[in-house]
């Protein structure tokens, strides 16, 4: 069973975003735990995140933004999940909750309202929160604000023409979050509902209501409003819900394994799903027994230099646990000073020219390549396969 806590973002006079999160979570995945915590009335403590694999924080329909004063019990609550190491996921007013609390910015879009759908939305990298989006998307959003300045250190992994920010995640110091500006857990017509309230800032967009309200099985009506039936279908709709609840069940499994491992570190091979498949593979089969990487990417708390002996975990591309390895020798060495007997143990090429070609754009891609540029240089063997 997963558990999450969803904290509500609304106040007691609003309706509850929490008990539509749980409703979507739940139906996504019928294994999943709901509880709700709702800082605008009591303040969060600790034991309510004691039992808790993964945090929500929904969006809202307050009147004041994210770093206002009123804000302060959400962003107090924030604050304290980051503290606690657990996997964060924030929409809309969730996500611009995170970029002040985590240092970035947030303000009125100058582009205006973005109502209805978040139109011709695209990936910005290759982030496993996007897995499974097309090249553009449209799925429902309804926003004033936007994050105008990301917090340093965070990754953009979607944007459109009306908010360059539409989703972004962050992993940096122990925190782990992943949030978008659009709404992957309301339907179109919960989006109507908002602009039914007459007193609402979004009244004025009215004249979209029935084309919102028929978008989800009339063709018709979601080209309307600038999308399709096919994307407003609820898997399709909820991909990002749906991937950072696998990112969730993944870091539950990676801190069970650190409890018999307390001190081994996680990582991932390669810079691409592809190049991490194909090197799990070749660990799991026995063919790979080796790899390096550049020294500067080194960093003694996030990711030290392995030591032999020490224990390290491989996870996919989307923080899968795939095998643990136990380091065997580590040595620096210059680009131009490894020789094949090393090269050959990493099982990637049939000869050396291969090795050095590959690794050459490699780190070409990832902070550039010098010759002389020194590696870590490590040999492991397979300990299990945690597949």
């Amino acid at each position: 069973m997963t558990t999450l806590l969803i904290i509500e973002g609304n106040t007691p006079d609003l309706p509850s975003a929490a008990a539509v999160f749980a409703d979507v979570l739940m139906r996504i995945d019928s294994g999943v735990n709901t509880e709700i915590a709702r800082p605008y009335v009591s303040a969060l403590t600790l034991d309510q995140l004691f039992d808790a694999d993964g945090v929500v924080f929904t969006g809202s329909g307050v009147a004041w933004s994210t770093d206002a004063p009123q804000c302060k019990p959400q962003r107090d609550a924030m604050a304290m999940v980051f503290g606690q190491k657990i996997p964060v996921w924030g929409s809309c007013n969730g996500m611009q909750l995170a970029a002040v609390v985590l240092g970035g910015a947030v303000g009125v879009s100058p582009n205006g309202l973005e109502v209805g759908v978040a139109k011709n939305t695209y990936r910005v990298g290759q982030h496993p929160m996007v897995q499974g989006r097309g090249d553009r998307w449209a799925v429902p959003c309804i926003h004033r604000d936007e994050v105008q300045r990301l917090p340093v250190g965070a990754i953009l992994t979607a944007a459109n023409d009306h908010s360059p920010i539409q989703a972004f995640a962050y992993a940096q110091n122990d925190v782990d979050f992943w949030g978008t500006q659009y709404h992957p857990e309301l339907s179109t017509i919960q989006i109507a509902d908002y602009l039914r309230n007459r007193d609402g800032i979004f009244a004025d967009e009215s004249h979209m209501i029935a084309d919102l309200d028929a978008a989800e099985h009339d063709e018709g009506a979601a080209k309307n409003i600038g999308t399709t039936t096919d994307a407003l279908a609820f898997a399709n709709r909820t991909v990002e819900l749906a991937n950072w609840l696998a990112h969730v069940k993944n870091k539950a499994k990676l801190r069970a394994i650190k409890r018999e491992y307390p001190n081994a570190v996680d990582f991932i091979f390669g810079d691409s799903p592809e190049l991490s498949d194909r090197l799990n593979g070749l660990v799991l089969r026995g063919v790979k027994t080796a790899t390096c990487g550049a020294l500067r990417d080194y960093q003694a708390e996030v990711e030290p230099v392995p030591k032999p002996g020490e224990f390290a975990i491989a996870t996919d591309w989307f923080g899968a646990p795939v095998a643990l390895i136990k380091t065997r020798t580590v040595e620096i060495k210059k680009f131009c000073d490894v020789t094949w007997a090393f090269a050959c143990l990493e099982g990637e090429d049939e000869e050396f020219q291969g090795w050095v070609a590959g690794h050459t754009a490699y780190f070409e891609r990832n902070g550039g390549f010098d010759p002389q540029m020194e590696l870590v240089c490590e040999t492991f063997e397979l300990v299990a396969d945690l597949r």
